[in-house]
């Protein structure tokens, strides 16, 4: 059994081939300005570090302190993509002026198509907007350790500071072409559990495209649905970032199509359902019908959007129509549960008026409220709960 094992650790450490470079910064600059150095693939993290994040890393090269390593996948004609440490490499490209295009989040659709929610309205965890602050060739700013670097530039740098920051090497270690595409997402999986802090859906959104594109694809187009994006009004600005529309889109199918495989951590039974489906597709075994659920993804929001527009998920406060903020227990809910009715609602026999009467009277029901608040974990016996209580109050 010992040497069994051992056999297989050996034959995984082969399949991962990994090479391992020492390779300064400005090597580095030069593989990036003549595309040798894909630092932007549809997996990467978007460049989160502001001004005084991205100076703090710059003084570090001066300072030459020791820079954890990168990371990088060899592809055709003998490239590179970057799958760890997009916030090092551009900080030290944007220092030197030298980024070609910004790898920030874009603007939303949702920013355009959602109506803007009153000013005395509750948001719920609407943080502090995480954006970078992109500005080529910044002035330093919020160095601590050598505060006398504040306001240079790099061309205000004396040479041997300019030389001494070009000079600076960090570890590349290289997942060679060819390499097994599941041990390729585990490496991306675990690498990203530190440092920049993501959220789960855009781990997913990153290291899930290592296997297969086309369910995160599926999901992303979804998540810019109108329909979608108008029954999320509610939503705060810093969620949308870290793409818990996305998220939202990935729950409706998980729970529509493995409720009764939830047990309790609703961002294990996210990533498990999305690996699910997309092994399958990769072995071609497709355990998903593309077509058919974006037609009823298509159908339910725009029922959703028809009927209660911003309202749909937002809370009622004091049993009155004063909407707070977004619910998130509502959403999955109200989204799975309808689906009980959906050839009805769709084919017009149950009328959208009643529809909406029965949401509504759910929405200010006081067992329906108590169904719906709560941490981030749930459990299956509260989510049945919430999901019963909806399907019963559209069956009366």
């Amino acid at each position: 059994m010992e040497n069994n094992l051992t056999a297989i650790i050996d034959e995984r450490i082969k399949e991962l081939k990994i090479t391992s470079l020492d390779i300064s910064f400005n090597e580095l600059a030069d593989m990036y300005k003549n595309d040798e150095l894909i630092i932007t693939p549809n997996y990467q993290r978007t460049f989160r570090w502001d001004i005084s994040r991205q100076s703090r890393f710059v003084e570090s090269l001066l300072l030459e302190m020791p820079i954890p390593p990168i990371y990088a996948i060899e592809i055709e004609d003998g490239r590179y993509e970057l799958i760890d440490g997009l916030q090092r490499i551009s900080s030290y490209l944007n220092y030197r002026g030298l980024l070609k295009e910004l790898p920030v989040e874009p603007k939303m659709a949702s920013d355009v198509l959602i109506e803007d929610v009153d000013e005395n309205d509750e948001v719920l965890e609407d943080e502090e907007d995480t954006a970078a602050d992109v500005e080529r060739g910044f002035a330093l700013s919020g160095c601590d350790i050598i505060p006398e670097l504040n306001g240079k530039r790099f061309d205000d740098l004396p040479a041997s500071m300019k030389i001494k920051a070009k000079r600076s090497f960090v570890r590349m270690d290289v997942l060679r072409k060819g390499i097994n595409p599941q041990l390729k997402y585990h490496m991306f999986k675990r690498l990203n559990t530190g440092g920049e802090k993501l959220s789960y859906q855009e781990l997913r959104n990153c290291s899930i495209r290592l296997i297969d594109n086309k369910f995160i694809d599926f999901i992303n187009d979804l998540a810019s649905n109108a329909d979608f994006l108008q029954t999320l009004a509610y939503v705060s600005k810093n969620q949308k970032k870290k793409k818990f529309a996305e998220e939202l889109v990935l729950r409706f199918f998980a729970l529509k199509n493995k409720f009764s495989s939830f047990s309790h951590n609703v961002d294990s039974f996210l990533t498990e359902y999305m690996e699910e489906i997309s092994m399958g597709d990769t072995l071609h075994e497709p355990k998903f019908n593309y077509f058919k659920e974006k037609e009823v993804f298509e159908n339910t929001f725009r029922i959703l959007n028809n009927s209660l527009g911003k309202e749909a998920f937002a809370v009622y406060k004091n049993n009155s129509q004063k909407l707070s903020g977004f619910n998130v227990y509502q959403y999955e809910a109200i989204t799975t549960g309808m689906q009980s009715i959906y050839e009805e609602l769709v084919n017009g026999s149950y009328p959208i008026s009643k529809f909406t009467e029965k949401i509504k009277e759910a929405k200010m029901d006081k067992t329906f409220k108590l169904y719906t608040v709560g941490g981030g974990k749930n459990s299956s016996g509260v989510l049945m709960n919430r999901y019963q209580f909806i399907v019963n109050k559209l069956g009366e």
